[in-house]
């Protein structure tokens, strides 16, 4: 049975029963299993897919109710699949190059809804090329015009940007269609591409 069972027993919720955990120096147990019985459950796992990397397979044993280290997982696949293993070593995800040419040459904007819960919704917009904040503001909405206000009080600071990506949000409805006035069409950022926002210590 795990926590989030147990809690559900209680009637209490899986945070709670984690707090209390803590509280009392209850930690996390791993399940009691022989290497070989590992064994057995990744090659049963690996017959049902075949390809599958190391995050898979501990999420498959999870669902079997088998709590496992990681390390003991890496060193099983070393034993039981070293080809593919090899094979997905190789092929490894190539990120792409993130270049800017020069300042105001492209700006990212977005907001964090995270308080939405107490009212406050966070708006920030940095700089592409030397990642400085344009403005990061707190509102308790998360209105098109609150953030059109935000981009050209930022605009007026560090000048009007080539382009801006932000997401296909509703907030960001009035600064895109001033950006299409005053930059044209040909000018839009493809919106899947953003950069973090990272806040100062001493501001936040």
């Amino acid at each position: 049975m795990n926590w989030t069972a147990i809690a559900s027993c209680l009637g209490v919720s899986p945070k709670t029963l984690h707090r209390r955990r803590i509280e009392y120096g209850i930690a996390d147990t791993y399940s009691d299993i022989t290497g070989q019985e590992l064994q057995w459950n990744i090659r049963d796992i690996l017959r049902l897919t075949p390809f599958s990397g190391e995050t898979y397979v501990r999420g498959a044993l999870r669902a079997r109710g088998i709590h496992i280290q990681r390390w003991k997982v890496r060193e099983a696949l070393k034993t039981i699949d070293p080809v593919n293993r090899a094979i997905r070593r190789r092929y490894a995800i190539q990120r792409r190059l993130y270049n800017v040419r020069k300042p105001n040459r492209l700006w990212h904007i977005d907001s964090n809804h995270k308080l939405i819960s107490w009212r406050l919704v966070l708006h920030g917009c940095i700089d592409g090329y030397s990642r400085a904040i344009i403005y990061v503001k707190c509102f308790t909405n998360s209105l098109a015009h609150t953030v059109l206000q935000c981009f050209v009080n930022g605009m007026k600071k560090f000048g009007l940007p080539s382009r801006v990506r932000g997401d296909r949000g509703v907030e960001n409805v009035d600064f895109a269609r001033f950006m299409i006035a005053n930059r044209g069409l040909p000018n839009r950022g493809l919106p899947c591409y953003k950069a973090e926002i990272r806040y100062p210590k001493a501001s936040v």
